[in-house]
Parts: structure tokens; C-alpha cells; sequence
């Protein structure tokens, strides 16, 4: 299955249950997480720093871009509005993070197509870890 068919079973299924597994932060994307925990202490945010490994990740980006890792930590059904927004962080690629009631909602992250990839895998049916289109 090559990643274009990957990504649009993710976009026909955004918005809903799609897996009744759960996605922790720090187990699937543990570098990322680790980057995240580092970034967020640099900057005096110990709080964030403390919750990122064990952040649930709810739903990938439903878009096309195969660089494009961003995910939901949050159901957008309970955003407020009321956003903390962190740009400048040092973690590969390009990043924001958004902060909704001091918890980690949602995650842009571009530039990244090894965590694409991993959330593609995470979240879509009869994806193995060996497939070779991705």
C-alpha cells in the first residue's frame, strides 16, 4: 500500500474511533517525546515536560502531505479557544505545539516523514512495520 492510499484511509476516517488501541507519546514516538521533554524544560515549562511520555495520541492529520506528522492529544469536540502556543522549541523539523488548560492538545509538526510514517502505521489497518511503499 503506497502512502498516498494510507493517508486517505486516515482522512476518511478522521473524526472517529479508529483504533481501540491506545497511543502513548513517549512509547511511540519516544525521540520525539524525548526532544519535547528537553524543549519544554529549556524554556521553563517543567509542567509540559512532565506530561509529554505519557500524552495520549488520539488521531493523526488527516492530510496529504507525506511530510506531515502532525496529531491530536485532545478530541477538538473540548477546545476552547484558549491556546498557549510554542514555536521556538528545539526539536527537528518544523513545530508547534498547542497548549489547551495547561495540556499538551495538539501537535504540528512538519518535516517529518519518519513520524508520518509512524503514525500512518499506528493508525491505519493491515499496515505492517516492513512496508515497503511507505
Amino acid at each position: 500500500m503506497d502512502a498516498l492510499l494510507a493517508r486517505a484511509r486516515l482522512r476518511q476516517s478522521f473524526g472517529r474511533v479508529i483504533s481501540m488501541d491506545r497511543f502513548w507519546l513517549g512509547e511511540q514516538l519516544p525521540e520525539l517525546a524525548d526532544d519535547l521533554d528537553a524543549a519544554f524544560r529549556d524554556i521553563g515549562r517543567e509542567d509540559l515536560a512532565d506530561c509529554v511520555w505519557h500524552t495520549e495520541i488520539i488521531e493523526p492529520c488527516p492530510c496529504d502531505s507525506e511530510t506531515c506528522g502532525t496529531f491530536y492529544t485532545v478530541s477538538h469536540r473540548i477546545w476552547t479557544g484558549k491556546v498557549e502556543r510554542f514555536f521556538d522549541l528545539k526539536v527537528e523539523g518544523l513545530i508547534c505545539v498547542h497548549v489547551e488548560n495547561g495540556q499538551i492538545a495538539w501537535v504540528e509538526l512538519l518535516n517529518r516523514p519518519d513520524i508520518c510514517k509512524q503514525l500512518i502505521r499506528m493508525f491505519s489497518y493491515g499496515l505492517s512495520d516492513d512496508e515497503p511503499d511507505l
